[in-house]
């Protein structure tokens, strides 16, 4: 059963408010001749175990592995995920927002190998990986992971798009028989995440009323991360006065009487 426009329009809009917090979407998209069983709407919190064993057979499968993505990077950069976000909207699409788990990809392959008899796996980076069809195969792209600054991480999304945007008309074009999975795995979390209604504790995240605090707590922002900062101030004021007063000593005329002339 497909899930229709509206279904993941509305999944889309309520995921990333309510259930993508540290968690990465998983979602696989079923070509028209793909049908080796019909594929039914999973809940968003299924498992990543019932997500797996929802993907069909195809001639080709290809899977684009994001490690440790957050749903705020297809957020952040939301031209460079076009391409996924495209596949979100297919009515052949089911989207698992809150399943993901350590070695997904090597579960998604061996299960696809056990139940769809595929022995053939192969890496793809550009269009001119996918081979003719032959036989049936799995190809995983390993996607960069988003670290390092803005910047970096810009060009890392503007790398990926690239080869998202290779790969997924060649996977199209060669068989209308093609699932495409975007996933993410080697996360530092264990076993699988799901969304609960439970918030997340934290140390030192206790609340206290207002009128509860003490004076600093009220009127003074300090904390470690200020107390650090001031430290890292004051050294740099200190070895800046230090420098004026040198330059200072140097250039101010002495002050010794200047011996009477004959």
């Amino acid at each position: 059963m497909q899930l229709t426009l509206s279904l993941l329009v509305a999944a889309a809009s309520i995921a990333p408010v309510l259930a993508f917090d540290g968690s990465a979407p998983f979602i696989i998209v079923q070509g028209q001749g793909s049908a080796a069983r019909q594929m039914s709407p999973l809940n968003p919190a299924t498992s990543l175990e019932a997500a797996i064993e929802s993907i069909p057979c195809a001639d080709v499968t290809l899977i684009f592995d994001q490690p440790k993505v957050h749903a705020s990077d297809l957020s952040r950069f939301s031209k460079n995920f076009a391409a996924i976000k495209e596949l979100a909207t297919e009515g052949s699409s089911i989207i698992v927002p809150y399943a993901r788990g350590e070695n997904a990809v090597e579960a998604i392959v061996s299960r696809i190998q056990q139940h769809c008899n595929i022995n053939s796996r192969a890496k793809a980076v550009d269009a001119n990986d996918i081979l003719s069809l032959d036989v049936s195969r799995i190809y995983v792209t390993k996607l960069a992971s988003f670290s390092g600054n803005i910047e970096t991480q810009q060009k890392v999304a503007t790398l990926n798009e690239k080869i998202m945007n290779s790969l997924i008309p060649k996977a199209k074009a060669l068989s209308t028989s093609h699932v495409i999975i975007f996933t993410s795995s080697n996360i530092e979390s264990r076993g699988i995440q799901r969304r609960t209604d439970t918030p997340i504790s934290t140390k030192n995240s206790t609340f206290v009323p207002f009128n509860n605090r003490t004076f600093i707590q009220k009127y003074v922002l300090f904390n470690m991360g200020v107390f650090e900062g001031s430290i890292s101030l004051f050294l740099v004021c200190f070895i800046s006065l230090i420098g004026v007063n040198i330059l200072r000593s140097v250039q101010t005329p002495t002050k010794f009487e200047e011996p009477a002339r004959k």
